[in-house]
């Protein structure tokens, strides 16, 4: 887990490369400690998804959070939080694709699943709320709407 969160510190820190090196290397212990259903695989699937949204790299970030949604589906259920934080993930990747309709849905799903499991003033809500101004934002840019 200590190389997790060093990941995860240069990951915030926009060092995002040596984030990803962290992260396989995360990904290789978790996987001979873990299996490949666990949990924490799907966390770090969806920390590596991010940081290659944040690189620009949506295609390949939509696969690593999509494997995370599978094993959390499975192992978490819908409306864990770390399910919320994959779907918001998703929906960032496809807010930045264009693909609003589908961002939406994912947006107003993690959003809810964030409100009911921690109310209106955590930040994991704030994170929700973000995503959805984001798709607004994006949509008026794109001429969406006014």
């Amino acid at each position: 887990d200590a190389y997790f969160g060093m990941a995860n510190v240069l990951n915030d820190q926009g060092k995002l490369e040596e984030a990803m090196g962290l992260y396989h290397k995360v990904l290789g212990i978790r996987l001979k400690a873990l299996g490949p259903d666990h949990a924490k695989m799907a966390q770090t699937y969806n920390n590596m998804g991010y940081a290659l949204c944040k690189q620009g790299k949506l295609e390949e970030a939509s696969v690593e959070c999509q494997k995370a949604l599978d094993i959390q589906l499975k192992t978490l259920g819908e409306d864990h939080s770390s399910t919320a934080h994959t779907f918001h993930s998703i929906g960032e990747i496809l807010c930045k694709q264009g693909r609003l309709e589908e961002a939406t849905k994912l947006g107003e799903k993690a959003l809810g699943i964030f409100l009911k499991n921690h109310g209106a003033d955590h930040p994991a809500t704030a994170l929700g709320r973000e995503l959805m101004q984001l798709i607004h934002a994006k949509a008026r840019e794109m001429g969406s709407i006014k």
